[in-house]
């Protein structure tokens, strides 16, 4: 993925989280699994994921697809203006695997009839 060196992409990804996520203190008695941290997003992020998924609103499958594409070349963007060095290609990858994930941890799937002849009462 886009020519870069297991080190530069390492780097890479560690420029990209600090711009995605905040890392969060750990409460006393709380513990991380190696290799994981406690991050919330970064306001500016959390406005990009609002303003194409808002909260509580129903969207239909073929519409959410648009509005991923938009969030991941929106993230993106925002990405390299806060750092020039990150490489677009290979943000578009690390980016589409957040944005992917925290939709499927955070969305509720539900699948609504439109045939014109169902019937809640009957199933």
């Amino acid at each position: 993925m886009a020519g870069l060196t297991e080190r530069q992409k390492e780097r890479q990804v560690t420029r990209i989280y600090e711009i995605i996520f905040l890392e969060q203190d750990l409460e006393d008695g709380e513990e991380v699994p190696d290799g994981k941290m406690k991050v919330e997003m970064q306001p500016e992020i959390r406005e990009i994921f609002l303003k194409n998924l808002p909260m509580g609103v129903e969207i239909e499958l073929k519409d959410l697809e648009k509005h991923m594409k938009q969030m991941v070349d929106t993230i993106v963007e925002h990405l390299y203006e806060k750092n020039n060095t990150i490489n677009k290609e290979f943000a578009y990858g690390i980016v589409t695997y957040i944005v992917a994930d925290l939709i499927n941890h955070n969305i509720s799937y539900t699948e609504i009839s439109v045939d014109s002849e169902f019937n809640p009462m009957y199933g």
